[in-house]
């Protein structure tokens, strides 16, 4: 049936219908309004209880708020729920949770570079050491200490410190990093190790300070020196209990070694650096670490990308870290070597124990070097070293004679001259403790290089100083001698000359001294005329004044033109 059909066939279907609504309205018509209130009352009844119970509640709402009328200016509503993601979401969503998966190997190390030192060296030093490896499906984590002394191979070639296999890479702007992590690969039997994570000085203080400082252990006493000495308690000694350390006294304890050893130090600062983590945590900071890395980046040198720090950050959440974090350091025995004055410590380390401790931490048997051995070593060593001990004997005495010369002579140089020196003497000193032969002879010639430099220019001047005192002690003590035979003039005359001179030599001004000298010595005439009127007679001479030289042997001359006329104190011939 096509749609039409259907149409007209529903239309025969609903007549019917309508014939009997016509027949019901009309009996509704004739039953009147009677009728139709019987029938809907009970309607009319509802509608008007609805009616009213809506007009009391409004009423109840409208009289409320004019008895509290706070209630029509709420700026504080209640919260309502919202969809704001938590710390927690955005850092899972930025970590590379793959990343997670059976073992990593980090090496963090820490190195002896602030602003000072990098104004005066290139190349530094890995003065901290560790490696971190971390057993994701065990959920332990092992940290090793590797003493910075560790006599070892390195990675490009020789033997030595491992904190030389840094420079000996090329430092920060060379693979310094890379020839580390070799180095390190190397010791631990081709165990590989692809990351490291490094802080300076001044980095270590900054993120410390900007996490508000932490609650130490602190396990000995320490002196809190500051590589800035304005700093508050510099030079303060702390005792030991826990404390609250800010970045620069954290620092200061971290780098302590004085009254212990680096095996000690290397101990605290494990410590120090789990104490660390675990208030990251309970201050929840560990879900801002990308925030944290990103604010302190400037201070942090890590191959480590972004999404694998927020994932170290996700699995240290989730770690208990009073039992699933175990301290090592490598074993071995201290080797000291000396010659004179001079010595140098290295960590000799104990093979079979090490390759045991490798054994227990990576479940793997690893190949040792026996003849590396701190059994075997330590007679190579003395022999091997002799040319680096003469070169840091030579050192010492270079750094030793330049701290003279600044005693003597930096009153006399210019701010450049004294600074090129102190420069001089801080690379000195750091390429001493680097221990490395060839630096430490190229900054001992430069030393000695500057030294001679700097005294050649200064001590003309503090000759012409000393000049002018001599000068004034010789010139007061005959003004003293003679002024009772002299006119108010000729006093005048004195008085005025010797003032001028002493107000040059007061102020150190060399030029002004050597101006001021011909008219001190050119007083001499003045005085063996008042000599030839008899003053100073009697048998009897005015006693010198504190600091005065009673004899009046002549002074030279420091005017720069010996054609002026002007002899010495002695006179100048003609009156």
């Amino acid at each position: 049936m096509n749609r039409r059909n259907s149409t007209r066939s529903s239309a025969k279907r609903s007549q019917p219908q309508r014939g009997k609504a016509v027949n019901q309205a009309k009996k509704s018509k004739a039953g009147g309004s009677g009728g139709w209130f019987k029938r809907n009352w009970k309607r009319l009844v509802a509608g008007l209880c609805l009616v009213l119970i809506v007009g009391l509640a409004w009423l109840a709402v409208y009289f409320k708020d004019i008895y509290n009328p706070e209630n029509l200016f709420n700026t504080n509503p209640e919260p309502t729920p919202s969809d704001e993601i938590s710390d927690y979401d955005i850092l899972l969503d930025q970590a590379d949770m793959d990343f997670l998966k059976n073992r990593v190997n980090i090496l963090l190390l820490g190195i002896d570079r602030n602003a000072a030192r990098s104004q005066t060296a290139d190349l530094f030093r890995t003065d901290t050491m560790m490696l971190c490896t971390i057993n994701f499906e065990t959920k332990k984590v092992d940290i090793i200490s590797i003493p910075r002394d560790s006599y070892v191979h390195i990675a490009n070639g020789g033997k030595s410190k491992i904190n030389a296999a840094f420079p000996f890479g090329g430092g920060l702007k060379g693979k310094g990093f890379e020839n580390t992590m070799n180095t390190v690969e190397r010791l631990c039997g081709g165990i590989p190790v692809d990351y490291y994570a490094c802080v300076d000085m001044t980095g270590l203080y900054t993120i410390v300070e900007g996490i508000g400082g932490v609650d130490v252990n602190v396990e000995a006493p320490y002196v809190h020196y500051s590589f800035e000495k304005s700093h508050n308690n510099c030079g303060t000694q702390h005792e030991v209990g826990v404390q609250h350390l800010d970045g620069y006294h954290f620092l200061c304890y971290v780098r302590q070694r004085k009254g212990s050893s680096d095996l000690a130090r290397a101990g605290r600062q494990q410590r120090a650096i789990v104490d660390v983590v675990k208030q990251l945590k309970e201050k929840d900071l560990l879900t801002q670490a990308t925030t944290l890395y990103n604010t302190f980046s400037s201070s942090i040198y890590t191959n480590l990308q972004l999404n694998q720090l927020a994932a170290l950050a996700v699995f240290a959440m989730d770690l208990d870290m009073d039992t699933s974090i175990k301290t090592h350091t490598v074993p071995g025995d201290f080797l000291n070597l000396k010659n004179g004055k001079t010595s140098i410590s290295y960590w000799g380390i104990a093979q079979g124990s090490w390759k045991a401790m490798v054994k227990e931490i990576f479940g793997v048997n690893i190949s040792v070097d026996m003849s590396m051995d701190v059994s075997v070593i330590k007679k190579q060593l003395q022999e091997s070293q002799k040319s680096l001990l003469a070169a840091l004997e030579s050192a010492n005495n270079a750094i030793s004679s330049a701290n003279s010369t600044l005693s003597s002579l930096g009153a006399y140089m210019t701010a450049e001259e004294k600074s090129k020196l102190q420069d001089a003497i801080s690379a000195c000193n750091s390429a001493v403790d680097g221990e490395i032969e060839t630096e430490v002879k190229a900054a001992t010639s430069e030393l000695n290089s500057v030294v001679s430099s700097v005294t050649s220019a200064a001590q003309p001047r503090k000759n012409t100083v000393d000049n002018g005192k001599n000068a004034l002690s010789n010139a007061n003590s005959k003004l003293s001698q003679y002024r009772s035979v002299m006119t108010a003039a000729e006093i005048s005359q004195c008085e005025s000359a010797i003032a001028a001179l002493n107000t040059a030599v007061n102020s150190a001004d060399v030029t002004a001294i050597q101006n001021a000298l011909p008219g001190v010595n050119a007083l001499n005439t003045l005085f063996n005329d008042c000599a030839g009127r008899g003053g100073g007679g009697g048998g009897t001479e005015p006693t010198p004044g504190p600091g005065t030289d009673p004899d009046p042997t002549p002074v030279p001359s420091t005017d720069p033109d010996p054609g002026s006329g002007v002899d010495d104190l002695g006179g100048s011939g003609t009156e």
